[in-house]
C-alpha cells in the first residue's frame, strides 16, 4: 500500500510514512535516525540492498537500515519452517539455507541447537533463483523499494 499526492506525483510506502524519527534496534548498538532521501551510495546492513529513499542511519558509524528491515524480529517462535525451536536473526559467515540450499552471506534466521539456517525470503515461502534469498528476494518482490509485497507479508507473518 502507498500514499500518493496526485498534484505533485509524490509516492511513499505506508510503512515509510508511519516510521518513527528515531529507533533503537537489536541489530545495532546506537540509536538510528530516519533520513528522508540520502544522497549516499550505501547498502542496508541487514539486507545488503542499496539505499533508495527513506533509511535509518547511525551518524556515529555509518550504519544504514531500510525501514522494512527494522521490523524483522530478533527471535521467531511458532513458525512452520523449523517448529521445534526458536530462530534468531543473526549476521553470520557464509552458509547455505536449509530450505533452498543456496548460499547467503547476509543476515538469516538461525537455530543454534540444530544448526539450521533459513533466509528471510524462504521463511515466508517466497523464493528466488539468485544466490541469496534475503536481499535479492526483497528487491525483486518490491521492485527495488521496500514496504510493499514481500516485505509487508514477512512483517505480517512475524506478527501473527
Amino acid at each position: 500500500m502507498r500514499f500518493q499526492c496526485d498534484q505533485c506525483d509524490f509516492n511513499i510506502h505506508s510503512i515509510c510514512g508511519d516510521c518513527p524519527d528515531t529507533i533503537s534496534s537489536f541489530t545495532h548498538q546506537h540509536h538510528l535516525q530516519l533520513m528522508d532521501t540520502p544522497n549516499l551510495d550505501h547498502k542496508c546492513h541487514i539486507c545488503e540492498k542499496y539505499v533508495r529513499g527513506m533509511v535509518y542511519r547511525c551518524k556515529a558509524c555509518s550504519f544504514f537500515m531500510h525501514p522494512i528491515c527494522s521490523d524483522f524480529p530478533e527471535v521467531l517462535g511458532n513458525q512452520i519452517m523449523h517448529p521445534p525451536h526458536v530462530l534468531k536473526l543473526q549476521l553470520m559467515g557464509n552458509s547455505k539455507c536449509d530450505v533452498c540450499d543456496k548460499s547467503c552471506k547476509q543476515r538469516r534466521y538461525f537455530c543454534g541447537i540444530c544448526d539450521v539456517h533459513i533466509h528471510v525470503g524462504c521463511l515466508s515461502g517466497k523464493k528466488n533463483d539468485d544466490d541469496c534469498g534475503f536481499g535479492e528476494v526483497l528487491a525483486h518482490e518490491l521492485g527495488g523499494g521496500f514496504g510493499e509485497g514481500l516485505g509487508e507479508s514477512i512483517v505480517s507473518l512475524f506478527s501473527s
